[in-house]
């Protein structure tokens, strides 16, 4: 593997997971839905060819659709110098050593780099993630994959809730959060990261609140970057963040400003595309001044 993989692809490929957290963005559950096998075929023969990425296979839990995780790991034909796989999972399933070391080894002899953990924190756990099951998980993927296989990273929840799916019923006082804009960071030629839903609509943020570049089911990766290169919404937001959203629609550049110094980008960013979509410019500042 090359020592640094500039592309960062997210692939949802299943909203099932075995908790129903409240802070959840994407509203995952025990009966969400997956992505069908054929659409994940088609979606594997549309990823980058030749350039050097990191592909993180995420939902829900892709441990809850383990059928669905195989088969793409399978499509993905093994291990590749210029691609590293890893998995998220809360490992709430991991209720046995045999089983969970047995689940861990499979999906590394498919290719898997390794499995990141982004889960210990309260919301989790007081969703129901059994404490025990979670250690096992953590200790088996690093004896599987190697101390550095095993990613844990501990979320600071000042900074991580975003006000879209059930997270947006999570009280700002409890979690107000100024998480700047990493889409803003990237560049469109080497790290510009794409984020895959379970239906195959591509974005340029996880979060999936401005317009979808396309379905990735349909188009090349390739050809998603290009509708990025031509879509000036998309060209401002990887120059300026969302301060970049608001010239381009010519709105209140001081109030938008504002609004990015009292909450932060990313919460600004939720905003402003959902006002954008719901009402004309003038009625989303005069509804945000009126609070």
């Amino acid at each position: 593997m090359t020592e640094r993989a500039f592309r960062q692809i997210t692939w949802a490929i299943t909203m099932r997971c075995f908790l129903v957290c409240r802070h959840c963005l994407v509203e995952a559950s025990p009966s969400g839905l997956s992505m069908n096998s054929s659409d994940a075929k088609r979606v594997i023969g549309h990823l980058p060819k030749d350039d050097v990425y990191n592909l993180e296979l995420t939902g829900g839990d892709p441990f809850a659709d383990y059928a669905l995780l195989i088969t793409i790991l399978e499509g993905l034909g093994g291990k590749k110098e210029t691609r590293r796989v890893t998995i998220h999972t809360t490992g709430q399933w991991a209720t046995s050593d045999n089983e969970t070391r047995s689940r861990f080894r499979q999906i590394k002899s498919l290719g898997a780099d390794g499995i990141d953990f982004l889960c210990d924190d309260e919301f989790h756990f007081e969703s129901g993630l059994i404490r025990s099951n979670y250690d096992r998980a953590v200790l088996l993927a690093g004896e599987v994959f190697g101390p550095e296989g095993a990613y844990v990273r501990k979320p600071d929840l000042a900074d991580g809730i975003i006000p879209i799916g059930r997270g947006a019923d999570v009280s700002l006082k409890e979690h107000w959060g100024k998480s700047s804009c990493n889409v803003r960071t990237a560049d469109i030629d080497t790290s510009m990261q794409v984020h895959i839903t379970h239906t195959g609509d591509a974005f340029a943020c996880d979060n999936e609140v401005a317009p979808p570049l396309g379905s990735i089911v349909e188009n090349s990766y390739e050809e998603l970057i290009d509708i990025a290169r031509q879509d000036p919404r998309h060209q401002a937001l990887l120059a300026s963040g969302p301060i970049g959203i608001v010239r381009v629609e010519g709105l209140d550049e001081d109030f938008w400003s504002a609004r990015i110094d009292e909450v932060g980008e990313c919460r600004t960013c939720t905003e402003l595309f959902r006002y954008l979509k719901e009402h004309t410019p003038a009625t989303a500042e005069r509804e945000f001044e009126g609070r």
